[in-house]
Formats: C-alpha cells, structure tokens, sequence
C-alpha cells in the first residue's frame, strides 16, 4: 500500500511528468537530423518510472520520432519491429513470464530490423562482459534466439546487458548486436553502432 501510494502521488506530481518528457525530448532532438526518421521503444525502466511511458511516447512523437511498442514502421522500403519485452527479472516493467513471453515472440513478423531490449540467448550479446560479481552470465532470453530462427530478419539491435559484446554476432543468418553506450555502471564507454541495409 505504501508503494502504491508513493506510486499515486509521483503520478500526479506534473512536474515529474514534465521532467521525463524533457529528457526524452533532449534524447531525441540530440540525434542527427540527416537521418531522420528516429525510432525508440521504452526501455525496461523500474516499475515506478515506467508508469510514465506514454509521455516518453508522446515527446518521441512530438520530436518527428517512432515510437514502437509491439509494432512496425516502414522506411524506405525496410521494415522495423519494436520488441520492449525481457524475461522476468526482479520488479522491473516491460518483463513477462517465460510462459508470456512464448506467447508475445510469435508477433514479431519476417522485418529488415528487429529493435528489442533484451539481446537473444547464445549470443555474447547477452553475456556479462564486465568483470563483477555476474561476469560471464547470460542474460540473454530464449525465446528471442528461438523465434530469430523462425523468422527472416537481418538485423537485430538490442541493449540491457550494457557490457555485452557490442561487435555484430551471427544468429540464425541474423545479423544481432547489443548497442548499449554504457557499461555495467553506467559510464559511456562504447562506440556508436553503424550499419548499412
């Protein structure tokens, strides 16, 4: 009851709202605007912050981004699927059960990207390449890697292990890469990621 309380009354604080938006706003507007269009999914933020996701959609909007939750953009003739969903883990947002999420991976199409927040199991996308007391753990979700390898799909790009490989592995003849900027603890320490379809 306590938390839900806290919960109501960061809810209703505008000004908290306000902030997120902004944030969201300088996140976005901060990306060239030589390759527009800017694509985002909501990352799988604490489930207090996430209460506050559909501002992060409307500021992506606002800012001539795509917001994509569970759905797909067409640019140019390439096809881009938005996949916010990770295995459980602790009371994060944006995570499902094993048994739900067998159920959400069967609605990503045949798409020429796949932006997902979890990278695939198997893949040193997923592993904790950080030293630390989980170094060398993967975290990576199965059923992404099952799902990869019934689908035609020639990129995907993920994050959420921030110290995962960050150099293009091979999936299933997807091409899958963890494009995080910052390492376990959260320092900027990785590259920005280009590629050409």
């Amino acid at each position: 009851q306590h938390l839900q309380r806290k919960r109501s009354e960061l809810f209703q604080r505008p000004s908290w709202t306000e902030q997120l938006c902004q944030r969201c706003l300088r996140l976005i507007r901060s990306c060239s605007f030589f390759h527009p269009p800017k694509i985002c999914i909501v990352a799988s933020e604490r489930s207090l912050l996430c209460i506050h996701y559909k501002p992060f959609q409307f500021a992506c909007q606002a800012s001539f981004g795509i917001y994509l939750e569970n759905s797909w953009y067409e640019f140019e003739g390439k096809k881009f699927y938005g996949f916010p969903w990770c295995p459980v883990l602790s009371n994060w947002s944006f995570y499902k059960s094993t048994e739900d999420m067998q159920k959400a991976v069967q609605n990503i199409p045949n798409c020429d990207v796949l932006i997902t927040h979890c990278p695939p199991k198997y893949t040193l996308q997923g592993t904790v390449l950080q030293q630390g007391w989980n170094f060398m753990n993967d975290f990576g979700c199965l059923e992404l890697n099952e799902i990869i390898g019934q689908r035609i799909i020639q990129y995907n790009i993920c994050g959420h292990i921030h110290s995962g490989k960050h150099i293009p592995d091979e999936l299933h003849g997807t091409k899958v890469v963890n494009v995080s900027s910052k390492d376990e603890d959260y320092r900027t320490n990785y590259d920005v990621c280009e590629f050409e379809l």
